[in-house]
């Protein structure tokens, strides 16, 4: 399979000052290597400030990345002039995490539908209709005339959806695209994004915290820590026998997707204070029980654990 996705080495530093004065740097990427398949979901799952959103950003070339490469749909759109970067936008969309703030309250359904077309300067043959868009995600022509405020969370989510497939992308970034929803509104939306991957051939990568979402929709897994890939592998993989200690330490919270040896070797303290983001050693050495002193001096890095997985981790759990 050809790659949609390759991230090679990829380090993205923030600025930031200080309020006794100078600046301090701030490491929210670290070296990070991926690669996501054309046509799969590649789920990317983390804490809070692990450096889920700064890659999604990366990735939808919002930001430039420091050091490294990147490569979407064929092109690295760090390189790209104004005019290419328009036209590689075309095939890369998201679809974000709350649809009360993603849909301008103002516009009619039919106008939000159009907005991909006017922005990229295309004529209507070239686009989708509307109408069409609707059908696609469930919904029918009575909501063209009707404003993104008056519409539920669900179907609000469902026309962000249509809007992100108006121009025909080849990848999505799902960047937390159920959870502002209720349970049983996920689920119906969960089922339509892999209707939709399925008819239209699309790669996901699919961001969110809520590791039941992720092992639903992924064919692989990736765990962020401290803006370093910690662990990648198959979904099936990760979730039965994970191999570092902090993948483990995610999955023990959600008793339905681990089994009872994960929940009791996996160390659950996951609010101890951490090193400093980019230094020296294992980011989680000061959580893990199996550390010792090559984890405060060495980085690990991604090394095979498995035939279909990956771990940095200098002692990664054996299964």
């Amino acid at each position: 399979m050809s790659a949609m996705i390759e991230l090679v080495e990829v380090v993205k530093d923030y600025s930031l000052r200080r309020r006794s004065g100078g600046e301090a740097r701030l490491r929210a990427l670290d070296h990070i290597n991926l690669r996501i398949e054309a046509g799969s979901t590649f789920g990317l799952v983390g804490e809070s400030g692990s450096g889920k959103s700064t890659l999604t950003k990366v990735v939808l070339a919002l930001e430039a990345p420091t050091s490294g490469t990147i490569s979407v749909a064929g092109d690295n759109p760090s390189t790209q002039s104004r005019t290419q970067l328009r036209a590689w936008r075309r095939h890369v969309q998201a679809i974000f995490q709350d649809p009360y703030a993603s849909l301008a309250p103002h516009l009619t359904v039919e106008q939000i539908l159009t907005e991909p077309r006017r922005i990229h300067r295309l004529e209507e043959h070239e686009t989708i209709s509307p109408a069409d868009l609707l059908s696609e995600v469930g919904l029918g022509r009575a909501h063209l005339n009707r404003r993104s405020r008056e519409l539920s969370g669900g179907q609000r989510q469902r026309v962000s959806i249509a809007q992100a497939l108006a121009l025909r992308p080849s990848l999505v970034v799902c960047d937390e695209p159920t959870s502002a929803l209720d349970v049983s509104v996920q689920a119906n939306v969960l089922r339509l994004l892999k209707t939709l991957q399925r008819d239209h051939a699309l790669t996901y990568l699919f961001v969110s915290h809520d590791l039941a979402v992720v092992h639903a929709m992924a064919d692989e897994i990736g765990a962020l820590h401290q803006g370093r890939l910690i662990e990648s592998g198959t979904a099936d993989t990760v979730f039965r026998a994970p191999s570092h200690h902090y993948t483990a330490a995610l999955l023990a919270a959600h008793p339905g997707l681990t089994n009872e040896a994960i929940r009791t070797s996996a160390s659950r303290r996951l609010d101890i204070a951490l090193p400093t983001r980019g230094s020296v050693g294992c980011a989680y050495r000061g959580q893990c029980e199996a550390a010792t002193p090559i984890c405060h001096t060495e980085t690990p890095t991604l090394i095979p654990a498995t035939d279909l997985s990956a771990c940095a981790c200098h002692h990664p759990i054996e299964r």
